[in-house]
């Protein structure tokens, strides 16, 4: 199945795409395209996003070859684009106006129709885009395998998450288990398509692993251990919003009695809520 941020084989047929937004592109420059379908004969249409400006029609037994031959040379590459959406707006009757187009679920990447090429480019080559890979960068699957582990640890740093959240680390739950273990079979020497492969099962088992345990919370401790774990939830929170180093301090032990007392593997021991950073992960 293709799916958004996939850089498209040249033989690729467009009409089974059909709609969706692609990008041609070259290393220096890049076209921004909606493919849809038009006419009884089911020519594809193809519009310059932004302009809405129909640049061809092609058969329908057309390929990104001739889409890229059209738009800007034979040569360029074509990515498939998550899907156009309207921007969202902050007053009602402005939202009906707005024209201005986004592309589906990136702002926590910062990506928009101005920065896309850039973005593209970034996950061709698998390399970082402010501080983050790009999603489905298919280029080096080792930074896919380092992105997961980044984002794991950091949530194992995030205490009140870690409290709220605990089957994510509790390696007894079958999806965390699952997860370990693909984590740990990832083969760096391996070839590219091994370790894509194994790449596409560790996201996927990271993101069953994070949802059962976030769909789960604090339900995942036994009923009895509940209230507890609540009231180390909040002295974690307020360790973590302290304004100073004493008032971090005290929470901090007051999270430490309450896990001792319940003596769950899993949570937090006394060794890592000292080598706790003193902010929160997140910022």
């Amino acid at each position: 199945m293709t799916t958004s941020w996939s850089e498209l084989s040249p033989k690729q047929p467009l009409a089974p795409l059909v709609p969706c937004a692609l990008l041609v592109y070259t290393d220096d420059e890049s076209r921004i395209v909606a493919l849809s379908r038009v006419g009884r004969k089911s020519q594809l249409r193809v519009t310059a996003v932004g302009t809405d400006r129909v640049l061809v029609s092609l058969p329908p037994q057309a390929t990104t070859r001739a889409l890229a031959r059209w738009v800007l040379e034979e040569a360029a590459r074509v990515m498939l684009l998550p899907p156009l959406v309207r921007a969202p707006a902050k007053r009602g009757w402005f939202r009906r106006r707005n024209k201005k187009l986004t592309l589906l679920g990136q702002e926590e990447f910062g990506v928009d129709l101005d920065s896309v090429h850039e973005f593209a480019l970034a996950i061709e080559k698998g390399t970082w885009w402010h501080g983050k890979l790009p999603a489905a960068a298919s280029g080096n699957p080792g930074l896919r395998v380092e992105r997961i582990r980044d984002q794991y640890a950091t949530l194992k740093l995030d205490l009140v998450y870690r409290i709220e959240n605990p089957a994510l680390f509790d390696p007894a739950v079958p999806t965390t288990s699952e997860f370990e273990a693909a984590l740990a079979g990832f083969d760096p020497t391996g070839n590219l398509k091994q370790r894509a492969e194994q790449a596409h099962r560790i996201e996927l088992a990271f993101a069953l692993a994070r949802e059962h345990a976030e769909r789960a919370g604090m339900r995942h401790v036994a009923q009895q251990h509940r209230s507890d774990l609540r009231r180390a939830a909040k002295a974690a929170r307020l360790a973590v919003g302290s304004s100073t180093p004493g008032e971090r301090a005290a929470a901090l032990a007051q999270v430490q009695r309450i896990l001792d007392s319940l003596a769950l593997y899993y949570l937090p021991r006394q060794a890592e809520l000292k080598a706790l950073p003193s902010g929160d992960p997140h910022e």
